[in-house]
């Protein structure tokens, strides 16, 4: 507006060179007063609008009041896939994942754009499928927790004092009996349960977002190629990350606590209630870095793995992944396992010892990154590797019970 009323006085200007100031004034009463008609109907326009924008809104909110739900959400998910057509034009840059060049800041930037249309128009069919995962997961949690609880307390003592495997479950076992190897189980029993419902609900959920992305391009394929099923696994990894982080480290502090007359915490409400005492909320999710970066590389090769595998058994087989025997099932698990824990053990490492770190002037570690540089500078390579049998030992049985429940459960529910 401002460049049109400058243009006019330049126009006026030239105007009166040759006719005068009479002309001039006409000329600039003319381009004011065009310009002000202009702006009032641009206010009677944008408050006409408002207003039928306000109507709108109401008839809309009548109109869905009768008219039947899936009707509304047909028509949500309509808009969503129009404002999705436009966003798609925007494309990030390709990335590359583990020396791969993977295009993965397309897929998730894609993916998340399209989240508003597939919740709305797959609600139906995915809710059915992520629901019976989630049940399945709790089942698969409870699982994990029973066959790798004493594997577990074997692990975080290696890692926090370290030692051999034998020599610390001996010690174990003779210095606090064979109930010790299930200390501090009741916040896994339970966090577990919830993270299992969590990791395999949100792989499901996340599968199904590529699969109906691999649809709606025309291709048929029912498999997704392994990157899409990392990234799958590593977003529930990161959805589980929430609750895994502070489950664990109220699990570490119970398993590594003095026993007797030393014993700091009586049972995991109270431990949670001292750390917030003494470093508030950021306590309780002390070690959430290396815990976030744990899950998504872990799960993602983990999910990946037993996709991966199934998938083999079923082509050698000639057979449907229903029909694969449970033992087939607990094998290609047990096999996800150890992908997932050579993955993943270096964060694992670091991630324990944050968590069983000292409050105050007892703290060893400032931050993830400190513990990185001193287990390095300290302990080189091998510092990373702590732990990394007795977690091999456990992930082999305990995937395989995990997966192999997951899958009986799933036929369970149909």
């Amino acid at each position: 507006m401002v460049e049109d009323w400058v243009n006019q006085f330049g126009y006026g200007v030239i105007v009166a060179a040759g006719l005068g100031a009479p002309a001039v004034y006409a000329t600039a009463w003319l381009g004011w007063r065009k310009h002000w008609d202009d702006h009032e109907l641009a206010v009677r326009k944008d408050k006409r609008e408002k207003e039928e924008a306000g109507e709108y809104e109401k008839k809309a909110k009548k109109a869905a009041e009768k008219v039947d739900q899936d009707v509304v959400l047909r028509g949500v998910a309509e808009e969503a896939r129009k404002l999705e057509g436009i966003w798609h034009r925007s494309v990030p840059s390709p990335t590359w994942l583990l020396g791969v060049k993977t295009n993965l800041a397309q897929t998730v930037f894609h993916t998340i754009i399209s989240l508003p249309s597939q919740i709305v128009s797959k609600q139906l069919d995915m809710v059915s499928e992520t629901t019976r995962d989630t049940i399945a997961g709790a089942a698969g949690g409870v699982a994990q927790v029973l066959i790798g609880q004493p594997f577990d307390i074997v692990k975080v003592r290696l890692q926090t004092s370290g030692g051999s495997g034998l020599a610390v479950a001996r010690n174990i076992w003779l210095k606090e009996g064979p109930l010790a190897f299930y200390k501090g189980s009741l916040p896994p029993l339970i966090g577990i349960s919830i993270c299992g419902s969590i990791q395999f609900g949100a792989f499901q959920y996340f599968r199904q977002l590529f699969q109906n992305r691999q649809s709606r391009a025309g291709n048929s394929k029912d498999s997704l190629p392994i990157w899409q099923l990392f990234v799958a696994g590593g977003g529930a990894g990161l959805a589980n990350s929430v609750i895994s982080g502070p489950v664990e480290h109220i699990r570490i502090r119970l398993q590594t606590q003095p026993s007797g007359s030393g014993k700091l915490y009586n049972g995991p409400i109270d431990c949670a209630r001292k750390i917030y005492q003494q470093a508030g909320i950021a306590g309780i999710f002390r070690g959430q870095v290396a815990t976030m970066v744990r899950e998504f590389y872990g799960f993602g090769a983990w999910f990946a793995s037993y996709e991966v595998f199934v998938s083999l058994l079923t082509k050698m087989d000639n057979k449907s992944r229903s029909e694969l025997p449970s033992w087939k099932i607990a094998i290609c698990g047990g096999l996800a396992g150890e992908v997932n824990w050579l993955l993943a053990n270096p964060f694992d490492v670091i991630k324990s010892r944050l968590q069983s770190d000292g409050f105050g002037e007892g703290r060893k570690y400032k931050n993830t990154r400190d513990a990185v540089l001193k287990t390095w500078k300290i302990q080189g390579f091998g510092g990373f590797m702590e732990g990394l049998g007795p977690s091999l030992l456990r992930a082999l049985p305990v995937s395989a019970g995990i997966f192999a429940t997951v899958e009986i459960v799933r036929t369970i529910i149909g």
